[in-house]
């Protein structure tokens, strides 16, 4: 499990053997390129390849002043990760940088990378994007292409977080929308013909995963493997009562079965 930055640690990492009991998190990502601040290491992503993985990550650039996605790369999935690289992979300043990069392996075995364009940043409307990534993950290959705005009432005042799930010959893209340090944040889902869509919002008027009694702002989703062979989602929420770190609440992972129904997605959260 690889998380935004906490305390000093870059990128923490922690293994677990029964998505319980988990270790000590150490930093996957110790040292940052030269064109990154220390401070603003978000919400990674890992890309296994024949010979390693790549790790992607937001960082703020040190000559932009925005967030933008770099790219390191390890022997073993914990690392450590390096990145000599002189300047991001992706980062788009016309339209404020960009965040939340997450790989994804269509059955074909091309690559992609989705990421969220951070518009609202600078007063514009969020959008999420993909584009193909080269055999070794390290540069993109073709053209970026936008897949969702953001534009539902529940999602405002922005999307972000996107993952690709591929199911009886769709492609399911999951999102957050709202406000993460927020209970409105949640979790929806679109429907593409492709990997770079085009893709059609399945949740206009109400969120997939929303708060609950127990828990409260269902957002940062990712797609796992379950030990059946089935999906499952990873997502953080806050305790009710406790939302927002200045309210001395703390995020944690839980996790929810996916299943695709009669061209429809259901999640049943796990205790």
């Amino acid at each position: 499990m690889f998380s935004t930055q906490v305390g000093f640690l870059n990128i923490p990492v922690a293994v677990s053997d029964n998505l319980r009991d988990w270790s000590r998190p150490v930093d996957a990502l110790p040292e940052l390129p030269a064109w990154a601040e220390w401070g603003h290491t978000w919400a990674p992503g890992v890309l296994r390849r024949d010979n390693g993985f790549v790790l992607y990550f937001a960082a703020r650039s040190r000559t932009l002043g925005l967030q933008c996605i770099g790219s390191a790369t390890a022997g073993a999935m914990e690392g450590p990760y390096t990145s000599p690289a002189a300047e991001p992979i992706v980062c788009q300043p016309h339209l404020g940088g960009s965040i939340d990069a997450q790989p994804f392996v269509d059955r074909d075995g091309t690559a992609y990378l989705l990421w969220k364009a951070d518009a609202n940043a600078i007063g514009q409307t969020s959008q999420l994007f993909a584009q193909r990534l080269r055999l070794d993950g390290l540069a993109l290959a073709g053209e970026a292409v936008p897949l969702l705005r953001s534009d539902a009432g529940w999602e405002q005042p922005l999307i972000e977080s996107p993952a690709l799930l591929a199911a009886d010959g769709a492609y399911l893209l999951l999102y957050s929308g709202g406000r993460w340090e927020s209970g409105g944040y949640a979790t929806g889902y679109a429907i593409c013909a492709t990997p770079l869509g085009p893709c059609v919002k399945k949740t206009t008027d109400q969120p997939l995963l929303a708060s609950t009694a127990d828990e409260a702002g269902t957002g940062g989703a990712s797609v796992v493997p379950g030990p059946a062979g089935d999906h499952w989602l990873a997502y953080h929420a806050w305790t009710p009562g406790a939302i927002g770190y200045d309210n001395g609440g703390a995020r944690s992972v839980r996790f929810g079965s996916l299943t695709w129904d009669a061209n429809q997605l259901v999640v049943a959260r796990r205790a």
